[in-house]
């Protein structure tokens, strides 16, 4: 789902994780294929060691069960009558999608003690017809955010990036949510309005932060880094600055240094 709307690549290198006795050995760089095997082998244990060493994968992973989920859901969808009609053999797989996805995110949840995984994927599977209707809406809407941004229309990226928030948020899609306030504070800052995308893009960046997604929370960052440093807002601006830092390296993490020693200065 937002996988693909991101277009973020999973570049993380992969530890190696001894598998249990109960665990076929697999290719320790394919997470999918480690996933599946622990979910097979309902190793609990050794899932939660896997996901500990491999964060920025976990929500990708367990994301296309979601997603396949619901495209088979869709498949079977009348568009005109909206009625929905499952055979044996494809619920039997829709059940496997869900039950795979709840084994992975009580790992995830276990893992780094956040709740947000187990959350996020108990709501996917607890939603009506019309939520997942809402929740197509929502990434149409954050479809439209992200090209309004790119032509500069940043009165209709706003617009957009609330609507996607305010469907993802009801239905517990906290990377929806994520999404739609990175898109609406980035509209703000463009119009601005510093404080109001200052509070978007502060809640955008604990969400990401929350769900391992460290490269939207790099961006948000520096988004919220230029919000305070319009506001005047200079420890906040230096707090961002660190924690940028944290999640840079090279030319990236020298350029963000060398901007913190200047708000140290006071300059």
């Amino acid at each position: 789902m937002h996988a693909a709307l991101l277009a973020l690549a999973l570049a993380a290198s992969t530890p190696a994780l001894a598998p249990s006795q109960e665990t076929p050995e697999v290719d320790q760089n394919d997470p999918v294929a480690v996933y599946h095997a622990l979910h097979e082998a309902g190793d609990h244990a050794a899932m939660v060691a896997f996901w500990a060493s491999n964060e920025a994968r976990v929500l990708y992973t367990i994301d296309a069960d979601l997603e396949g989920s619901l495209a088979m859901w869709e498949g079977a969808r009348d568009p005109e009558t909206g009625e929905v009609v499952l055979n044996d053999e494809a619920q039997a797989v829709i059940d496997l999608h869900h039950d795979r996805a709840l084994f992975g995110a009580r790992a995830a949840a276990e893992a780094f003690d956040r709740p947000i995984f187990h959350d996020y994927v108990a709501s996917f599977i607890s939603w009506s017809a019309e939520d997942k209707l809402a929740f197509r809406g929502g990434q149409a809407a954050f479809s439209n955010a992200i090209t309004a941004l790119g032509t500069g229309d940043f009165e209709a990226a706003l617009v957009a990036g609330e609507r996607c928030t305010s469907l993802a948020e009801p239905l517990g899609d906290w990377w929806g949510a994520s999404m739609g306030l990175g898109a609406s504070g980035a509209a703000r800052l463009e119009l601005g309005d510093a404080a109001g995308a200052l509070a978007d893009l502060s809640r955008a960046r604990l969400l990401d932060q929350a769900l391992g997604l460290s490269r939207s929370e790099k961006r948000n960052l520096d988004s919220m880094l230029r919000a305070c440093v319009e506001l005047g807002r200079m420890p906040r601006a230096i707090a961002c600055c660190e924690a940028l830092i944290a999640l840079t390296s090279g030319d990236e993490a020298a350029a963000y240094t060398e901007q913190l020693a200047s708000l140290q200065a006071g300059e």
